[in-house]
């Protein structure tokens, strides 16, 4: 019996661990980077646990992330709020270089 496995598949038999990390929750997502996550945290469209002090390692709950990984709305937002993040991020940058030469 030599039945082939397809990754959608195996990717459901994968057990997360209960809190996730700001990259791991980048790399569920399927982010670049943390400064994505950061974006959606300063949207209000994720919450960290424990509500952590400024600076500190942000967790977040994996159920929650399971959930609004599969919310086709959510991803379309939350796409959107990282690209203006980043287009703001970059036009800063932008401002800064032009004001130094």
């Amino acid at each position: 019996m030599n039945e082939e496995i397809d990754m959608p598949q195996l990717r459901l038999w994968r057990r997360l661990p209960a809190r996730l990390s700001r990259h791991e929750v980048a790399q569920e997502l399927n982010f670049k980077d943390d400064d994505s996550i950061s974006a959606l945290v300063a949207a209000k469209m994720l919450k960290p646990l424990g509500e952590p002090p400024e600076g500190a390692p942000l967790w977040f709950a994996s159920c929650e992330i399971t959930r609004v990984k599969d919310n086709v709305k959510w991803l379309h937002k939350a796409t959107k709020v990282v690209r203006l993040a980043l287009n703001k991020k970059v036009a800063k940058r932008k401002i800064t270089q032009n004001g130094l030469d």
